[in-house]
């Protein structure tokens, strides 16, 4: 064959190939974009926990009335904050939903120490009626007991890491 005629062929094909095609390039559907569903966060006061001796040691050993202060003085400044912003609504609306939600590291770790203490920590693992910050026996139980469980190195603090574990629910036993 000749060169003219094999071009002219590829030429005739190509251009019944675009044809066929319905000449405009289509353009992809645009897909829905789904809004994430947001998932609760894990309640630390919804198990028992069964504490390595070393950890039950220390739990043992843990002063609650000290923990008691640290946690109201923590929750009271949350609450002047936040009538002294104007936004005790929000607030409220917020803890209704759940709790938890938009307390950061920074938020939970007062002292900027890298750690948080079981005072700092219960700000999180609390879940408290509107209007009413005090625990009850069982949850101030399930509360330390679960700091006690995610101190994993036993130094009486969580690192950003063991929250993190905290945070999630894992089960580390």
């Amino acid at each position: 064959m000749n060169t003219l005629t094999t071009k002219t062929i590829l030429a005739s094909s190509l251009a019944l190939a675009l044809t066929a095609c319905g000449g405009e390039p289509q353009q992809p559907e645009p897909t829905p974009t789904a809004t994430p569903t947001p998932v609760a966060e894990y309640d630390p006061a919804s198990r028992d926990y069964t504490l390595a001796p070393e950890a039950q040691a220390l739990r043992d050993e843990a002063d609650m009335a000290a923990f008691r202060e640290e946690y109201m003085g923590y929750r009271q400044e949350n609450e002047t904050a936040a009538t002294a912003d104007g936004d005790a609504a929000d607030a409220a609306t917020q803890a209704d939903t759940d709790p938890r939600a938009g307390l950061s590291w920074a938020d939970l770790d007062r002292n900027d120490d890298a750690h948080l203490t079981p005072g700092e920590y219960a700000i999180w693992a609390a879940t408290v009626e509107q209007g009413n910050a005090e625990l009850t026996d069982e949850q101030e139980k399930r509360i330390v007991d679960s700091f006690y469980y995610y101190d994993q190195n036993r130094d009486g603090e969580l690192s950003q890491r063991e929250f993190t574990s905290a945070r999630r629910g894992d089960d580390l036993g």
